[in-house]
């Protein structure tokens, strides 16, 4: 007989019919305590006879453990296989063959003799196996933490197999074979075993098992706290909260069922804690008179709706102990909303006690009597979508998604079309804002814009943000609520940024006097066009206010940053104004295609809308708009609209193609747009333009208007060409002449007015103003 190293320690020698004990058992087990096994379907060479595969590996194996089953006693290879195992070791010297008795039987002769280990007792089953283990590696007795490590991996293929229970069996033995101080980590380890085992069996069964999970996660979280890293820690206390939130869940869920709802305020204000702590969001309870079982909390989403949150970003949720509504819930929800939160916020959240069916049939109420009769948005909310944003692994965002779903968008889009853009939706400006931000240390600016292009905007960015992080002091004022001197002097400051001076003067008036000298002040004036009236007694009025401005300027005491329009640009050129050469002139105009496309898309993300083709509708919207700020806001305005008429959250092209193609739109909002505060000759031109679009010279101009009998000045066609491409971004100059930037113009004016008529009313009005003096 050749002697050979040995290849494997054991061999396993079975019947077919126990093969599933040999594989989901055995093997696992011998394998996990790291013993080469050979078997015969993973060991047996193929095209060879199973006589010769039997002896090659038998003679390649340190022992043969021979599984003594009836199924094997009466197979026709049991007397060969026997004969054959003993013939390497007839009078067991070497201890090569290893009896293991799995079922009640008569061995052959020669197995008979062998003292064999017995598995037949299942509550022996694992003793038993520590001592085959410890004599196939030639050891008298296993290290208990050895023993443990074993059974861990026992109960690791067990649990790969979702034999669960099985697991836990073992997994809680290997704990019981740990001493009290032996391995933390490894006691951890299993705890944590245990801990997900109870946990994924926990699905669809009472809330024991998830008290068993939370008991096992507790232990492994103590004993890992010395022995395991932070962020290891921080793993196990998710997982803890998941399991203590499923069990919330499970307890709260309680109170849908038949379980008495005598104790409903003690679960439901429990629950709302864990809820807090799921979220990351504070939840408050609200103690509300006549509520009549009614639970009211507040919560506060801005940390997930953030830059679109409402003004406090408050929510109410409200838990009614029934599973139904009545006609008193809407009420109480609206005298809620309206008296005890003071229209603070236009969103609430219901917690009803009802199956699936009663939770749709509720909110159809609430959005009957709330939602289309009073413009509140109330969710309802029952097994299923509390469900929704607890188990998420990103209960945030599963909120969040949940009232964007639900709500009326425009009540937190953030698209802005009446007033300045919040900061967080402000784009485009960046070069206009560092070049205030680096030189108005030493130089005032005057923003020169059409309406809506940017101007109250950029201001309020400086005033809020820019200038405070680069070390200034700002203030801001609107000039259009102080007409005259008297006024502008006597109107209190209130509003410095970031923080106001140890002594701050109480009036402008007081400012002008004696102007703080700690830091460097720069005053934002809006509608600055107010301080340069026309009239020559009110210019007159004004003129030692500018004066008074320009000295400080002057004197380094403070700058200033105007914003206006024609009045204002207008002076800074007149050198008889005060404001000759005072101030830097910086022209607003169109945005670029990056900065719509960032107009478009990111409060689209936040409000999580979907566009189907993003490039083709930002390049649709950009080529439409030109790049106005206030005419993208719009559109998208427009689009929100679409989207809560047809109840989806996805934009197509053809959604901004129809909104593009709206008359209502062109005329309110692009022609609105474009033409606010354009005076009767600019609307002439840009209308008699457009039916001809292509580049125009002065002259060409002129002949235009006396086809038209209209014979205003060279001068007076020129400022309003002037104003067209500065103020209104309506047109451009070439080298070949005036020509439409906005390349969208002819055609809203072909498709939403008759020239005709509206040339006729135009000239009325500037009949009455022929030289286009600002009224």
């Amino acid at each position: 007989m050749r002697h050979e190293p040995y290849v494997y320690d054991a061999f396993i020698l079975y019947a077919h019919e126990d093969r599933e004990w040999v594989f989901n058992y055995l093997l696992p087990a011998l394998e996990g305590a790291g013993l080469r096994v050979a078997i015969d379907v993973h060991d047996f060479d193929i095209g060879v006879p199973s006589i010769v595969n039997l002896e090659n590996v038998i003679s390649k194996s340190r022992v043969t453990l021979v599984v003594m089953t009836p199924d094997w006693v009466n197979s026709e290879w049991t007397t060969f296989e026997s004969v054959l195992v003993q013939s390497y070791d007839p009078v067991a010297r070497a201890r090569r063959i290893l009896p293991i008795l799995l079922k009640p039987c008569r061995p052959p002769t020669t197995l008979a003799m062998l003292t064999h280990l017995d598995f037949t007792d299942p509550l022996r089953a694992n003793s038993q196996l520590m001592r085959l283990i410890s004599t196939v590696r030639g050891q008298a007795t296993m290290d208990p933490r050895e023993e443990a490590r074993l059974l861990a991996g026992l109960g690791d293929s067990y649990a790969a197999k979702d034999d669960l229970e099985q697991a836990i069996a073992y997994y809680e033995q290997s704990l019981s074979t740990f001493g009290s101080n032996d391995s933390p980590k490894s006691q951890a380890e299993v705890n944590i075993k245990l801990a997900r085992s109870y946990k994924r069996l926990a699905s669809g069964s009472t809330g024991e098992n998830l008290r068993r999970a939370a008991e096992y996660y507790r232990r492994a979280l103590a004993m890992s706290a010395d022995v395991s890293s932070a962020e290891q820690v921080r793993l196990l206390e998710d997982e803890l909260l998941r399991v203590q939130t499923s069990l919330a869940l499970h307890e709260f869920f309680a109170l849908w069922e038949d379980a008495p709802r005598s104790d409903i305020d003690t679960r439901v204000t429990s629950f709302m804690g864990l809820f807090a702590r799921v979220t990351g969001l504070p939840i408050n309870r609200k103690q509300i008179p006549e509520s009549r079982g009614r639970l009211v909390f507040v919560l506060n989403l801005y940390s997930i709706l953030g830059e679109i949150a409402q003004p406090t970003a408050e929510v109410p949720i409200i838990v009614i102990g029934r599973s139904t509504l009545e006609r008193s819930d809407s009420d109480f929800l609206r005298v809620l909303m309206v008296s005890e939160l003071g229209q603070r916020t236009r969103i609430a959240l219901v917690i009803l006690l009802g199956k699936n069916q009663e939770i749709v049939c509720a909110q159809e109420v609430l959005d009957a009597n709330l939602r289309i009769s009073h413009a509140y948005d109330v969710i309802c909310l029952g097994q299923n979508e509390i469900r929704q944003i607890l188990d998420n692994e990103k209960p945030q965002i599963a909120l969040r998604r949940l009232i964007l779903t639900h709500v009326n968008l425009l009540s937190v889009s953030p698209y802005n079309t009446t007033g300045p853009t919040p900061d967080h939706i402000f784009f485009g400006r960046e070069v206009e804002l560092r070049e205030i931000v680096d030189h108005v240390a030493n130089s005032s600016y005057a923003i020169i814009g059409g309406r809506r292009i940017g101007k109250s905007s950029l201001l309020g960015c400086l005033q809020r943000a820019r200038l405070p992080e680069a070390g200034f002091r700002t203030l801001y004022h609107d000039c259009s609520t102080t007409p005259t001197y008297e006024a502008f002097l006597g109107t209190p400051i209130h509003d410095w940024r970031p923080e106001p001076p140890l002594d701050p003067p109480g009036t402008f008036e007081d400012l002008l006097q004696s102007p703080p000298r700690d830091k460097s002040l720069v005053l934002l004036l809006d509608e600055a066009d107010k301080l340069t009236p026309l009239d020559p007694s009110a210019a007159a009025g004004m003129r030692p206010l500018l004066n008074a401005l320009r000295a400080l300027s002057n004197k380094g005491h403070m700058q200033f940053v105007f914003a206006g329009e024609r009045a204002l640009r207008d002076a800074m050129r007149d050198s008889a104004s005060p404001l000759f050469n005072f101030a830097n002139e910086t022209i607003l105009g169109p945005l670029s295609f990056c900065a719509v496309e960032e107009l478009v898309t990111r409060p689209m993300e936040q409000l999580e809308i979907e566009l189907t083709d993003t490039t083709t509708i930002v390049r649709r919207i950009y080529d439409f708009s030109s790049g106005h700020p206030n005419v993208v806001q719009r559109l998208c305005r427009r689009l929100i609209e679409r989207l809560n008429e047809q109840s989806t959250r996805c934009i197509t092209v053809d959604d901004v193609t129809a909104i593009i193609n709206s008359p209502k739109f062109q005329e309110e909002d692009f022609l609105g747009t474009y033409w606010e505060r354009a005076t009767p000759l600019e609307r002439i031109i840009s209308l008699l333009l457009a039916q001809d679009s292509r580049p125009y010279r002065l002259q060409a101009v002129l002949d235009l208007l006396v086809t038209h009998n209209l014979r205003p000045e060279p001068e007076v066609v020129k400022a309003a060409l002037d104003r067209l491409v500065d103020l209104r971004s309506i047109l451009r100059r070439t080298q070949g002449g005036y020509e439409f930037a906005v390349t969208a113009f002819p055609q809203v004016i072909a498709n939403t007015t008759t020239a005709e008529d509206l040339l006729i009313v135009l000239k009325s009005q500037y009949l009455k103003n022929p030289m286009e003096l600002p009224e």
